[in-house]
């Protein structure tokens, strides 16, 4: 298998674990705030990663990767917060498609400015993803996608997530466990600033299994996303780890039984077009 493949593969991983992250994190963001939901998640994650980076003997990530990781958790958690927040207030059909079109957008002109553009079946893959993206998280026709906070937050969540990606390319080959528990450190750290700052009390872990298990699939997709840009371009990587609501779709319709509309079935079959396009 070339290079090219491995990384579309790890990276169409790295989409089934964000979707399948922010679903939980969603239901998580229920019962809790999404403060809350990320203090649990992010240290669930430190955890994780820190564990698995002394198993696979890694030593202190360079200072490089310290850097990045490190900016790629705050800027990833500001996201995550932003989309959580969304979602409970129930402005899910403007936040998911405008952060989830974003997200993809900003590691596509980042490519392009700095390796050039990719070739021609990869460009017409992301010209495929793009309204597939939007159209798979129109969960709802009642809202208009300028409406308030639901647009500002799927913004702020896109722009964040499309920075996430480029950081943690920029942690480059090498370590991968140690880094991202760089990445969670940071995470930690601003979620519970956040905590204090809105006076709410700490979560308690036994009492929110979902966020727990949102924190779980959270740093596997992140590691999944950070070995495929190993393999291929960044904007590719980014585009197919951006896919993640289909796994939210999918998941929202196994697990609460939610209807798919019509429109979403079209922006499955745009993503999945795209992914043929970019594999080519």
């Amino acid at each position: 298998m070339s290079p090219h493949l491995i990384g579309v593969a790890l990276a169409l991983g790295a989409a089934w674990f964000y979707g399948s992250a922010d679903f939980y994190g969603g239901l998580a963001s229920r019962r809790i705030t999404a403060y809350q939901v990320m203090v649990i998640s992010a240290l669930i994650g430190l955890f994780t990663m820190t564990g698995l980076a002394i198993v696979w003997g890694e030593l202190w990530p360079a200072p490089h990767m310290v850097v990045w990781g490190g900016a790629g958790g705050l800027v990833g958690t500001l996201g995550l917060i932003a989309l959580y927040r969304g979602l409970v207030t129930g402005r899910a059909a403007v936040v998911s498609p405008v952060s989830g079109v974003i997200g993809a957008a900003i590691p596509v002109v980042f490519g392009a400015l700095t390796a050039g553009l990719p070739g021609v079946f990869q460009m017409a893959g992301f010209a495929v993803a793009i309204p597939g993206i939007w159209l798979v998280t129109m969960t709802s026709a009642d809202e208009s996608v300028g409406s308030g906070d639901g647009f500002s937050l799927g913004v702020l969540a896109g722009v964040a997530f499309g920075l996430f990606f480029i950081c943690i390319a920029h942690i480059g080959p090498g370590a991968v466990f140690g880094p991202l528990a760089i990445s969670k450190a940071s995470a930690v750290l601003l979620a519970l600033a956040l905590v204090a700052i809105t006076r709410v009390r700490l979560p308690s872990f036994k009492d929110n299994p979902t966020a727990i298990l949102a924190g779980a699939l959270d740093p596997a997709a992140n590691a999944l996303f950070l070995m495929s840009s190993h393999y291929t371009r960044l904007d590719v990587a980014a585009v197919l780890a951006s896919l993640y609501p289909m796994g939210t779709v999918v998941l929202s319709r196994l697990v609460l039984k939610e209807h798919i509309a019509g429109l979403q079935w079209v922006g499955v079959i745009l993503c999945m077009a795209a992914i043929a396009l970019i594999t080519l």
